[in-house]
C-alpha cells in the first residue's frame, strides 16, 4: 500500500492527474490493491510448492512474462494475433484497462497525461502551475533577454 501510495504522489508531482471523479479514482486505487493481494497469494502459494531457495529464484523469473505478456506497454491490437489473444486473457490486461477507465486517463489518443515540463527537470514551471507547454528543445536558440534599465 505504501509502494502505491509512493507511485500516485511521484505521478501528481511530475503532472499527472486522473481525469473522472474522485470516487472513480479510489475504486481504481482498490481494485490495483485488490490485484496486488491476489499476485502475493500467488506467490505465497508457489513458493510453499518449491522444495528449495533455488527453486523459489526460478518461480521469481517466471513473474517478469506477466507484465510483458499484457496491455500494459503496448495496445493489443498492435501485437501478432497470437500474442494479442494471450495478453487479452492475462488478468493484468483486464486491470490495467479497467484502471485507466476509471481513472479516465484511456490508452491511445493525443492526451498529456505527463507534464513535458516535469520531465525536463523545469520543476520552478511546475511548481507555479505555469501549463505554457513544454521548454524549447535541446540546442534551440535561447530567446532575447531585455536589457536592464
Amino acid at each position: 500500500m505504501l509502494g502505491l501510495a509512493v507511485l500516485v504522489g511521484c505521478g501528481l508531482v511530475v503532472g499527472w492527474r486522473w481525469h473522472g471523479s474522485g470516487g472513480d479514482a479510489l475504486l481504481a486505487v482498490g481494485l490495483l490493491l485488490l490485484l496486488r493481494f491476489a499476485v502475493v497469494w500467488v506467490g505465497v502459494y508457489l513458493g510453499l510448492l518449491a522444495k528449495n531457495p533455488e527453486a523459489v529464484t526460478a518461480v521469481q523469473v517466471l513473474v517478469w512474462p506477466l507484465g510483458f505478456l499484457s496491455n500494459v506497454f503496448v495496445a493489443t491490437a498492435t501485437m501478432p494475433g497470437w500474442l494479442g489473444t494471450i495478453a487479452q486473457w492475462n488478468p493484468l490486461s483486464a486491470t490495467i484497462s479497467a484502471t485507466r477507465e476509471l481513472f479516465g486517463n484511456p490508452r491511445g489518443g493525443r492526451r498529456r497525461v505527463v507534464d513535458r515540463a516535469a520531465l525536463a527537470g523545469d520543476g520552478d514551471r511546475v511548481a507555479a502551475g505555469d501549463r505554457r507547454g513544454p521548454p524549447p528543445p535541446v540546442g534551440a536558440p535561447l530567446p532575447t533577454a531585455a536589457p536592464l534599465t
